[in-house]
């Protein structure tokens, strides 16, 4: 009778632990903003700021990677005249990054998006 009892108990406990394992893994993702050097990005909280020298800032999440550079024009002589989908384009070719990529662009700000598996 009290193995009986015993075996019921460990089987509801089991149950209640997949049962939280699964609302857990469940739960959508909530907004985020992320701020730095005078930029602001939403994400969800799945992404995490992780720091890499080459670029301004980096956001991770476990499938997808954002990373950010601010870059001045005044910089490099000749650049104060290009077009941001101009100076876009010409990262995207420096860089090698796959001709797919989409540019966009609204009244503040051009950007581009690719897709890339890393291995």
């Amino acid at each position: 009778m009290k193995r009986r009892n015993l075996v019921k108990i460990a089987v509801s406990a089991l149950l209640a632990i997949i049962m939280i394992a699964f609302i857990g893994c469940s739960t959508p993702a909530k907004a985020k903003t992320f701020e730095k050097a005078g930029m602001s990005i939403e994400l969800t909280n799945e992404f995490t700021e992780k720091e890499m020298v080459q670029f301004t800032a980096c956001y991770m999440s476990s499938t997808v990677i954002v990373t950010v550079l601010k870059e001045e024009f005044s910089l490099v002589q000749g650049f104060e005249n290009y077009t941001l989908m101009q100076y876009a384009g010409l990262v995207i070719r420096n860089n090698q990054i796959d001709v797919t990529a989409q540019m966009s662009e609204d009244d503040k700000y051009a950007y581009f998006r690719y897709d890339k598996t890393v291995t």
